[in-house]
């Protein structure tokens, strides 16, 4: 449906256009030790498996990393419990990825009460990737999140910039216009460290001074407010949101021609009525990509 239109909406390169881009992955290694990119999936619902399709998908066929790369998603003990979890299991091992079942990491209660929306509520469990210590880097994704342009910098530069700097976190702002002032919990470049995962878990039950409607991207701004220097700031084209062509056009006239991941808030392309939204967010060349590599066949 998207890709029929986002010619007549957008100047952006077409969904067609774009997938005359699409790749392979890269012989060799990136080396100096193990990589993976991790997203988290809390409900089975089947629009977030598709997502995670899509997500990995373009990440093979845009994002030009080592083909040994190594794709894990994570997923709640909770979810295993639910009937549909074995054939949607077998979907996402299709697609690539790698199950891995991981303890439900609650939310105070404060945050259960105060969250904005309910889907918020598991995301702390995205703290495990700080746990995760076989790995020298690791690039969390959301799951609604699609990338669409190469992203081996972020191992190659910015973890060995995390390593002499001795950061664990690396992520984009959010824009100044939305609600929320701090940086984005959807893209995040971790460098693992056992100690620094106890003292973040620890610390979702110590630390309430933050927007807790914000759940644990909240929490994690105000953690790292704290430890200022164990965090780097990520250019911007490594988490474009798709609220900015409309509501900060300086910084979209910069981006546009240079996204390499692309961020669906606020609109998600596989809601009812996600037509009409991204045209409204001058997004349709990006909601007709994600619609296109849904429906592309896998190689």
């Amino acid at each position: 449906m998207y890709y029929m239109l986002d010619p007549l909406f957008d100047t952006l390169p077409s969904a067609a256009e774009r997938m005359k881009g699409r790749g392979e992955c890269v012989q060799g290694k990136l080396g100096g030790g193990r990589y993976a990119i991790v997203t988290l999936i809390s409900n089975f619902q089947m629009k977030y498996i598709e997502s995670a399709v899509v997500l990995i998908r373009s990440i093979k066929w845009f994002g030009k990393l080592p083909c040994d790369f190594e794709f894990i998603v994570y997923v709640l003990d909770t979810v295993t419990k639910q009937k549909s979890y074995l054939a949607h299991a077998s979907i996402l091992t299709d697609a690539g990825w790698k199950i891995q079942v991981v303890p439900l990491i609650p939310p105070p209660e404060y945050v259960n009460s105060q969250t904005s929306e309910e889907k918020f509520l598991p995301m702390f469990s995205k703290l495990h990737v700080f746990n995760a210590t076989s790995y020298r880097g690791i690039l969390y994704l959301d799951s609604d999140v699609m990338v669409l342009g190469p992203i081996s910098e972020l191992f190659t530069d910015y973890v060995t910039r995390m390593q002499e700097k001795k950061s664990y976190l690396a992520w984009v702002r959010d824009q100044p216009q939305t609600d929320f002032p701090g940086y984005n919990c959807g893209v995040m470049l971790v460098r693992p460290d056992a100690t620094v995962f106890e003292s973040l878990v620890k610390g979702r039950l110590e630390i309430k001074n933050y927007n807790h409607h914000w759940a644990e991207q909240g929490y994690m701004n105000e953690y790292f407010v704290r430890h200022r220097d164990e965090m780097l700031e990520l250019p911007p084209r490594f988490n474009v949101l798709a609220n900015i062509p409309t509501e900060n056009t300086t910084l979209w006239k910069d981006l546009k021609q240079d996204v390499r991941i692309l961020h669906f808030t606020i609109v998600k392309p596989f809601f009812f009525l996600s037509p009409v939204a991204c045209y409204v967010k001058k997004i349709m060349s990006f909601c007709s990509s994600w619609e296109y590599v849904r429906d592309a066949k896998p190689t």
